[in-house]
């Protein structure tokens, strides 16, 4: 196993042209992609060879290079030069040479244009390409990045999301009209109320909630459950207790990064995030959830519901939302981490703060536009686009049509508007 380390540190440094530098720190981890595998990294931070006295070891400087490469294939997935600055002799790309670019990311890592991704944009010295499936963007999506330096030295290369070659998905031809889903859309019209921090008032107004509807039989597929997560269950669980908890709760710090031994790397050992959420967890997880309540928010009984659990970085985290509360596209809702072994909520993550915020804006006047007159207004902007969405039930990807909408309507005035501007 030691023999593997030094062969991708060897590789490493060869491949990236890291002879001015020296290896400061590395370490083994694993992430689990959304198609259930567990990709094992060996995680690196090169410091140029100048920077022997350091100062603070917890800041990286100038120069440093934090390199990811896939343990078992080699393949490199982020090489990031900190501040943009490069030491380094290997990689030289130019940006305007856009072929060049493309046949780099193609050689490196194994996909091919037009089948595993596109060009998606350029600004400056950074392009970015975008994952597809068949020719159709994907959910959830995956971007590969490239930057260089006025030089054309690499200063930046990262893979975001999951490019595994081995997707398989439902090849049908896309059907999906507007006019076929109109009842859909007039169902996905909502409306909201918008802050405005530069007028510091809330504006209500119609705007389409997106959703992905299924190509063959028409049925939705949320943004909510369009997440990360690998091991999830939604629920609509009220939670309700009688009398009081005199324990005061207590914070406990959390440990979000794991420590993967050479042998779980060697043997490929499955992460713990892709263990289905069974029947104990969501069960226990309720309990927790009901006693962190009654401790923290003593007379909210009956007020917030239970909307999902799932797995990540080893905890369980269960999220839960007031039941009743204003239509604002800023809700309040609380994540709870808790401890999968002995089911203790560990910490939370409440949106309280943001929502103090904008508590004191000026409310937002009575509304004078019906929906129907909005549903009109904004006909000739909705759009309906062909996606490949990740189904975790069938262990696939399915051919949707994204309906979304990046206008609204305002409920006061009636003036369509670009959301950017609400």
């Amino acid at each position: 196993m030691k023999s593997r380390i030094n062969e991708l540190i060897q590789h490493t440094k060869e491949k990236l042209g890291l002879q001015d530098y020296y290896l400061y720190r590395s370490d083994v981890r694993r992430s689990a992609t959304i198609l259930g595998d567990t990709v094992y990294t060996l995680s690196m931070e090169w410091f140029p060879n100048h920077e022997q006295d350091l100062l603070d070891e917890d800041l990286n400087p100038t120069g440093t290079a934090v390199v990811e490469v896939d343990f078992h294939t080699g393949l490199f997935t982020t090489a990031i030069f900190v501040g943009g600055i490069s030491y380094a002799e290997g990689v030289k790309l130019s940006i305007e040479d856009s072929n060049a670019v493309v046949r780099w990311i193609e050689s490196e890592t194994g996909f091919q244009e037009g089948t595993h991704f596109v060009f998606h944009k350029r600004k400056d010295k950074r392009m970015s390409f975008r994952k597809i499936l068949n020719g159709v963007s994907v959910s959830p999506s995956g971007l590969i990045e490239v930057e260089v330096d006025e030089a054309g030295n690499l200063t930046f290369f990262s893979i975001n999301g999951d490019f595994s070659k081995k997707e398989t998905f439902n090849r049908e031809k896309y059907e999906l009209t507007l006019p076929q889903v109109k009842h859909i859309v007039a169902e996905q019209l909502k409306l909201a109320e918008f802050p405005s921090m530069e007028t510091e008032k809330m504006t209500p107004a119609y705007a389409i909630e997106e959703v992905y509807i299924r190509n063959r039989d028409l049925s939705l597929i949320p943004f909510s459950v369009i997440v990360a997560e690998k091991a999830y269950v939604e629920l609509d669980k009220l939670i309700k207790w009688e009398g009081e908890v005199q324990q005061a709760f207590q914070e406990k710090s959390l440990t979000l990064t794991e420590e993967v031994s050479f042998n779980q790397a060697l043997k490929r050992e499955p992460h713990p995030d892709l263990k289905e959420v069974t029947k104990e967890d969501i069960e226990r997880s309720i309990a927790a959830v009901q006693r962190f309540l009654a401790q923290v928010y003593k007379s909210d009984s009956g007020k917030w519901s239970l909307k999902s659990i799932h797995r990540d970085k080893g905890y369980l985290v269960a999220k839960i939302q007031l039941k009743e509360q204003m239509q604002s596209v800023l809700k309040r809702n609380i994540q709870l981490f808790i401890d999968r072994s002995c089911y203790e909520v560990m910490n939370y993550m409440d949106t309280k703060s943001l929502l103090e915020m904008i508590a004191d804006f000026q409310k937002a006047e009575e509304v004078t536009v019906a929906k129907a007159e909005a549903l009109e207004k904004l006909h000739n902007f909705i759009e309906l686009t062909p996606y490949y969405v990740y189904d975790r039930k069938q262990g696939r990807y399915v051919l949707c049509g994204k309906l979304d909408c990046h206008y609204a309507v305002n409920a006061i005035t009636g003036e369509v508007v670009s959301l950017d501007n609400l």
